[in-house]
């Protein structure tokens, strides 16, 4: 079935017009780029980093680095002061990097003809990285892909960092294609996924070792994977990322609610692609979400739904028509006070994931281990 359809709705099969890609981490191995950078800083910087530290330098480095998320001169001014370095060393250890950073990085074979076969379906390109001007316009020249993309969007030059959706805007319209008709790959779960997602794109995730997804997002394992968009993106690992990501956005603009989480199967990572997406939902007054349903319409086609009464939870079990069975279920903020009822532990039990805590009163609600 090919993508052929898009829309901001839940569901359906999407129009991919254009792909997006974050660079550190997922166009290219950016830590292991880093740590021959810092081997090398090991050798032109013997006196100031004797062999019985080096392990020890290196490590704390790419501890610090965040796998490029955190400032390079915080980095290493932290560094200085730990290992006594004088107060010229950071400078130096900076121009190190900036010079020796390009001349190490490599691109897999593999990335390069994804991006050849991308461009001659006639897909619209881009990358879309956070970090400095200079590094990282260094870094896409040393990879020889330049020329394979359509735009280029640094933070430091753009003025706007991932996750907020400006970037991601400015990103489609450069290429010409709307928020919905773009897919976005990265390796952050929240910056490159959740970031995308909710500024209305659809979303990959190139699994890492380093980051887990704080919620079930579409996975691949390589760029490569890439190709095959049209199984991806009309999975339900696709369908549930959209469709938790519009709930989040529809729940923070309703103040009567004070907290939603995601429960059951999915939160426990224990769900297969039939498994039906169980919701709590604190309300002021859960009653008025039953009486009037039109709301439930906002996340795609209903086919059916119908009531079922819990006790101290109301649940709205609604069937969409893009395949998702959704348990909307009502509680009163008591439901999750201290200490938890039998009712509400056999709820979380095994994983909970808070989407909205507006009212701060899921916060303290932790799964049981036993």
């Amino acid at each position: 079935m090919a993508v052929r359809w898009c829309c901001a709705r839940i569901g359906g099969e999407p129009v991919i017009r254009a792909v997006l890609f974050d660079l550190d981490g997922t166009l290219f191995d950016r830590d292991a780029t880093v740590a021959t950078v810092l081997a090398s800083q090991v050798q032109q910087f013997s006196a100031l980093i004797p062999p019985s530290r080096a392990n020890r330098f290196i490590g704390r480095v790419l501890e610090l680095d965040d796998h490029g998320h955190r400032d390079k001169r915080e980095v290493y001014s932290v560094v200085a002061s730990e290992f006594g370095f004088d107060s010229t060393a950071v400078e130096h250890l900076l121009a190190s990097f900036g010079s020796q950073y390009p001349l190490h990085c490599a691109l897999d074979v593999s990335v390069a003809r994804t991006l050849a076969e991308l461009r001659q379906r006639g897909m619209a390109l881009a990358i879309v990285t956070n970090g400095a001007t200079a590094v990282q316009n260094a870094a896409i020249d040393a990879l020889g892909i330049r020329d394979a993309v359509d735009a280029i969007l640094i933070s430091e030059a753009e003025g706007v960092r991932k996750p907020q959706p400006e970037i991601f805007h400015r990103a489609a319209a450069r290429l010409g294609v709307a928020p919905g008709d773009c897919c976005f790959v990265g390796d952050h779960p929240v910056v490159d996924v959740e970031g995308a997602t909710a500024a209305g794109l659809w979303a990959l995730w190139k699994r890492t070792s380093y980051w887990r997804p704080r919620l079930p997002v579409p996975a691949i394992d390589a760029v490569s994977d890439v190709l095959n968009l049209d199984a991806l993106l009309t999975s339900h690992a696709s369908r549930l990322a959209r469709f938790l990501s519009a709930l989040t956005a529809w729940a923070a603009t309703r103040t009567q609610i004070q907290g939603v989480a995601l429960v059951g199967s999915h939160a426990r990572r224990t769900a297969t692609d039939t498994s039906d997406v169980d919701l709590i939902i604190l309300a002021d007054d859960p009653q008025a979400f039953l009486r009037e349903r039109s709301w439930v319409k906002s996340f795609g086609n209903v086919v059916a739904q119908n009531i079922e009464d819990y006790g101290n939870v109301l649940s709205l079990r609604v069937y969409y028509e893009e395949g998702l069975e959704v348990e909307f279920g009502f509680a009163d903020p008591g439901w999750a006070a201290m200490p938890l009822d039998a009712g509400t532990r056999e709820v979380i039990a095994g994983g909970i994931d808070v989407l909205v805590d507006r009212g701060a009163v899921l916060g303290a609600v932790k799964p049981s281990n036993t």
